[in-house]
């Protein structure tokens, strides 16, 4: 059940970053606080236990690399 709350935490921010992105006001630190984070490095170290990326990181491999196709897809 905890690694299911992890997870869905992470999807919450993930889907977060993504319309602040689109609406151009993205705030790492807002994302961390609005989905239930303690702080910005916290979510970025559930991130990269996630992912293996920052959140900054995946976010530009999400939008330049091909190979990040299935990211796309799911946000």
């Amino acid at each position: 059940m905890r690694r299911l709350r992890v997870l869905a935490r992470g999807e919450q921010a993930f889907f977060q970053a993504k319309a602040a992105g689109e609406a151009g006001n993205l705030s790492w630190a807002d994302v961390a606080a609005d989905t239930g984070y303690a702080d910005q490095s916290h979510m970025g170290r559930i991130t990269r236990r996630l992912t293996g990326f920052a959140p900054q990181e995946l976010t530009r491999r999400i939008a330049e690399e091909e190979s990040f196709w299935p990211y796309r897809i799911w946000m």
